[in-house]
């Protein structure tokens, strides 16, 4: 029993839906990407508002350690951001880590 033409057609039908919704929600891929990256097991939710990650979990998304994640701040390529006085929280906004492209975070970790 083999695949039949209306069940081609009923996939590409499926594939373009998919492909639409993709391009009206492109929150969707972030979701995506980030789920992908995570080490832990479970929903990730990411709210419309901005969103403030830790130097681990922003090296983790981009698939780097931390002493690259470092460099790149040192190199001025990603902005830190701190939550008090002291320089001590150092925070990453999580669309300025989703908008890195993954091939430019491999090459940072090489």
């Amino acid at each position: 029993m083999g695949i039949e033409l209306k069940d081609i057609e009923k996939l590409t039908e499926k594939i373009s839906e998919l492909h639409k919704a993709l391009s009206d929600f492109p929150q969707v891929l972030e979701y995506m990407r980030l789920a992908a990256n995570m080490e832990h097991i479970g929903p990730v939710i990411v709210p419309q508002e901005e969103r403030w990650i830790r130097a681990g979990d922003a090296a983790s998304i981009l698939g780097i350690g931390k002493p690259e994640l470092y460099r790149l701040v040192k190199e001025r390529k990603l902005q830190p951001y701190y939550i008090d006085e002291s320089n001590k929280c150092m925070r990453f906004k999580l669309s300025d880590i989703l908008s890195i492209p993954q091939p430019v975070a491999e090459l940072e970790a090489g």
